[in-house]
This record gives C-alpha cells, structure tokens and sequence, in this order.
C-alpha cells in the first residue's frame, strides 16, 4: 500500500488533459521552491496562479515571491482564518478575482498553464470548482483497499 501512496496537494496535477496543478505551498520556503519548479516547467509569463491564503500567511515578502507572474488570480476561502480579497488585493492590486462556483467554471484558462496555491486549506476549494471531488474520494478508497 506504501508504494501507491501520493501526497495530496504537493504538486499534484489535477486533471489529465490540462496542465493545472495544486500545491499547498504557504511559507516563503515552500514557495520558493514552487516557484524554482514552475520556472523550471516555463517562464512565470506563460503560468497563471490562482492564489488563495490563510491571513497569518499573507505578508510582504509572500507578495514579493508572487510579483514575477503577471497572471495573478485571487481566490477567496469560507475559513475564518482565510485572507478576504480585499486583504489579497491589498497585496496583488493588478490580480483579478476568481469565484469558486459553479456559474464560474473553468474556462478562464482551459489552455494554460495554471497553479493553484496558497495553502492546503484551498485544496479542497479547488476540487469542489473542478467538479473532481468524486474521483478524488474514489482514488481514496482505492487506496484502503
């Protein structure tokens, strides 16, 4: 069973035929990291981010990992603890929002590069939107098995 495990939400691509991916990278390490792998991939032009953070997480030098991609996208959480947009624009004034429903579906970017991220806490945000959460839950149980 060990080897079939995966790590949710490090790097995890979400869908088959795109190119999007999650990882819940939230501090300025991980981050950093992210961004070195993503860099990697293409250059932070052809990537759009969507972003998502816990208040505790958003600060100055967070923002300042995120400035080289000029395709920004704000997401916001129903947490407590999660930053609003408002605080988020405060942070990333040229991003525009995206709303997690399902009237706003995917089509913002069906052919680009995306990363989702920001913190765990979005992952199942994002899973809900894709309309994923099903096949999420399946690959669970087949795991116990």
């Amino acid at each position: 069973m060990a080897q079939n495990y995966q790590r949710r939400g490090t790097f995890e691509k979400l869908a088959q035929n795109k190119e999007w991916y999650f990882d819940g990278a939230h501090n300025t390490e991980a981050i950093e990291q992210l961004i070195s792998h993503l860099e990697e991939i293409a250059p932070p032009n052809c990537w759009t981010a969507v972003l998502s953070f816990m208040k505790d997480k958003l600060n100055p030098e967070i923002a300042s990992l995120w400035s080289r991609f000029p395709n920004i996208k704000l997401a916001g959480m129903k947490f407590e603890r999660a930053a609003t947009l408002a605080e988020m624009k405060q942070f990333f004034p040229h991003a525009t929002e995206l709303i997690l429903n399902e009237k706003n579906r995917k089509n913002d970017f069906e052919t680009e590069l995306v990363i989702f991220t920001g913190s765990f806490y979005f992952y199942n945000e994002v899973c809900k939107w894709m309309g994923t959460i099903l096949a999420i839950e399946d690959n669970l149980s087949a795991l116990k098995e």
